[in-house]
């Protein structure tokens, strides 16, 4: 391979100068400003030339530890970078932070795309305390948490119970007299399983346990008023050795995200004083009696998990940004055979439609998830803070709605892409060193954690349903006015597809040509096929009430999906206004490309649910296909630089196949010669057990008269073959074995001193 003398392989010089699109423009927009590119450059420069750093070892050296000694690593980075902070050595040159957001970005950095598993303290714990707690209990808690004198964990999910929260089997039973909670795990499905940090690292834990109340006068037994949050002390503050009653591990290996501890806890009767009750939306007095929050806040004991499910939205833009980018820049790289009367050069691998379709289509969906993942965060943010100033919960509806079906969506979308991108990339796919392994292992953790997708997606489907029959007057079977208007300035926009069957089959709809270049007529389109779904699950149901939730296991399902798809070329559509003064005309061009690219490609997908009542025909169907090829085509010369535009860094992808230099092979040579197989002459174990098995199998040689004297005839052979082989050659004995076994050191004989040595 070519390199030209700045270390940038010569085929993405000229992949990147191909390209009409404005990349710093693009990029300085997609961060989010021009000084968030700048600071990111600074920092990440300032972490690879920061000795401190630099003596942990490179972040590629994590495909070389076990899960203990990423662990490890990940704190020792960790543990390095608040020392920076704290003593503020980061607010001065090389670093210069000046701000929270710059803080943000250096611990990102200098963390590695490993991460740490204290994470959830910033992730979950601390986001907890802020929304759940009562003015007094943030006052006593928030400064030790917010400062690390203690690090905390969520402690929901069960061994037997996760999503379904209201089934959780751990209790707090409260005494009045002593006004304490009695904490237990009074079965083993009610041990605490998978959240993470909880078994050997936090030192607190937000628990989740069932609430029982002493009998009262009017009652003759306990009252189990629900599923409550409990701040729980885990371990001695100076041993960090589990309190009495606590018992705690790491479940074990996981697929991905090495590094992190998922931790088990058990409790036995741990005593929690009154106060350990998370109190802003309900308490428990002294007497025993509960108080619950008003109807309205009645979700916001799990704000915490809304939070996490809108950061795991834009996270999955992120994810899969990282895989397009190592894809394309590999394939860009790579190449593979010779096009008849191509010229001596082989064809770039990224040349080929089939591999254009596999990877191009992921950078449009990486575009349209970042769009989406804006919206997400801005709407969860909108939220939280009309419920903290005016103690309003008109949006948590729209927002748990909205918040289960694009987490399930979009990170359903993103593992697809990944894995797709990996394939693309064929056997250096398969390798650890390309990084893809180790992104698909974090996208996976999304897809699993917080409601396995194809279950909670079920909760959108059961909103939307409804929704629907909340505008439907059920005398005339068309949506109430007065109830329409009154939905749609409470949920939003966001629901204003849907229709009824009558209004669906009165005002037929159907598909233009014209619409693939249109970006008003493909949000129709997919509109039109969410609301189309809608009805058949409405239908599905029938007029029986428990029908509903059955329907949502199937038609309900793909409705949801459908309706978090049209969010999604929203959310893009949208962005797209946003840009067009920022980026260029001509990066704007190819931005609606992408738009057209990623909504021709899903209604391509998704073809018979476009095709179903007649709004797309079979002929339409053809020439979406054709269009999508003309797509690729078009955006095919723009396609590294719009990866280049995700502002990626080397140590953020971590891939010796997708660096920004596209020195592929000398890198893999490089990383390949530090793995620790590679030690030594020979191989630690080698000896023990693959030379044991060779030295008994050549002792089965000498203890086998018959295999001796078939030896025997082999040297004979042999014999007859060096001779003739010196007889033109001038060479003797020519034919030869190598072993490294009997005696001193590395020996060659020829096959009859083989023998020889083995007669005797």
């Amino acid at each position: 391979m070519e390199h030209a003398h700045s270390g940038v392989d010569v085929t993405l010089q000229a992949e990147r100068a191909q390209s009409h699109i404005d990349v710093n423009r693009l990029t300085e927009w997609y961060a989010g400003g021009k000084h968030i590119v700048d600071s990111l450059k600074r920092i990440d420069h300032a972490i690879s030339s920061d000795p401190d750093f630099m003596a942990l070892g490179p972040v590629h050296d994590i495909y070389r530890l076990s899960k203990q000694e990423r662990y490890t690593r990940a704190a020792q980075r960790f543990q390095l970078a608040r020392s920076k902070i704290v003593s503020g050595e980061v607010q001065r040159p090389p670093y210069s932070i000046a701000t929270k957001g710059d803080e943000g970005r250096f611990l990102r950095l200098a963390l590695g795309p490993d991460g740490h598993t204290m994470m959830i303290h910033d992730a979950m714990f601390l986001p907890t305390l802020y929304t759940q707690c009562s003015d007094e209990q943030r006052d006593a808690w928030l400064p030790a948490a917010t400062n690390y004198a203690i690090l905390g964990c969520y402690g929901q999910t069960e061994m037997g119970h996760g999503s379904n929260v209201t089934g959780l089997e751990t209790v707090a039973v409260y005494d009045p007299a002593s006004e304490t909670f009695d904490l237990h795990s009074p079965t083993i499905t009610s041990t605490k399983w998978w959240p993470a940090a909880l078994g050997r690292t936090a030192t607190h834990a937000i628990i989740h346990a069932r609430v029982v109340l002493p009998a009262s006068g009017t009652e003759d037994r306990n009252s189990d008023v629900g599923v409550r949050p409990f701040l729980v002390q885990l371990r001695d503050l100076r041993t960090h050795e589990n309190l009495p009653g606590v018992e705690s591990g790491d479940i074990g290996p996981t697929i991905g995200v090495v590094a992190l501890e998922e931790g088990w806890c058990r409790f036995t009767h741990v005593q929690l004083p009154r106060i350990a009750m998370l109190a802003r939306h309900g308490h428990v007095t002294k007497e025993g009696t509960f108080v619950r929050p008003p109807r309205k806040f009645s979700k916001r004991t799990y704000a915490t998990m809304m939070g996490v499910r809108a950061g795991m939205v834009a996270s999955s833009a992120s994810l899969l940004g990282r895989a397009a980018t190592i894809a394309v820049r590999f394939c860009a790289v790579r190449r593979q055979f010779r096009v008849p009367n191509g010229g001596k050069s082989e064809t770039q691998v990224l040349d080929y439609p089939q591999v254009q379709r596999r990877t191009i289509f992921w950078v449009a969906a990486t575009y349209a998830l970042h769009f989406t993942g804006k919206m997400m965060v801005g709407m969860n943010k909108a939220m939280e803070a009309e419920v903290v100033a005016a103690g309003s919960g008109a949006m948590i509806g729209a927002v748990h709605a909205i918040g289960t079906c694009l987490k399930a969506v979009t990170t359903t979308l993103s593992c697809d892409g990944i894995e797709e991108l990996r394939r693309t990339c064929g056997g250096y796919g398969y390798s650890s060193f390309s990084g893809l392994e180790s992104i698909l292992g974090q996208a996976l953790l999304q897809y699993t954690g917080e409601g396995e997708n194809m279950m909670i997606i079920q909760q959108a489907a059961r909103a939307l349903l409804k929704l629907y029959h909340a505008r439907l007057d059920t005398t005339t079977g068309a949506m109430q006015g007065d109830t329409a208007a009154h939905l749609a300035t409470l949920w939003g926009p966001h629901f204003d597809f849907i229709r009824t069957a009558e209004e669906l089959r009165c005002t037929p709809a159907t598909f233009k040509l014209s619409h693939m270049r249109d970006v008003a007529g493909l949000i129709n389109a997919f509109e039109h096929r969410a609301a189309a779904l809608l009805v058949r699950t409405v239908i599905a149901g029938g007029a029986v009430p428990n029908a509903l939730a059955s329907c949502a296991q199937w038609e309900g399902i793909r409705a949801a999906t459908a309706f978090g798809e049209l969010l999604i070329v929203k959310a893009f559509a949208q962005g797209l206004r946003e840009t067009e003064p920022v980026v260029g005309v001509e990066t704007q061009q190819t931005l609606v490309q992408l738009f057209m690219l990623f909504t021709l490609g899903g209604i391509e997908k998704n073809g018979a649910e476009f095709m179903m009542d007649g709004y797309l025909s079979p002929q339409d169907f053809a020439h979406i296909q054709e269009e999508v090829k003309h797509l690729l085509t078009e955006i095919r010369p723009s396609a590294v630089s719009l990866t280049d535009a995700f502002g990626f860094t080397d140590t953020e992808l971590n891939s010796a196949i997708g660096q920004y230099s596209g020195n592929v092979y000398p890198t893999l040579l490089e990383w390949a010669k530090l793995e620790p197989l590679n030690r030594g002459a020979v191989v630690r174990g080698w000896e023990k057990h693959y030379g044991k098995t060779l030295e008994e199998g050549r002792k089965l040689l000498l203890d086998s008269t018959g295999t001796l004297q078939r030896a025997h005839g082999s040297a004979a052979r042999c014999a007859q073959m060096n001779s003739n082989a010196s007889a033109s050659t001038g060479h003797r004995d020519t034919a030869c074995i190598y072993w490294k076994s009997w005696g001193a050191g590395p020996r060659t004989l020829s096959i009859t001193g083989f023998v020889h040595r083995l007669h005797r």
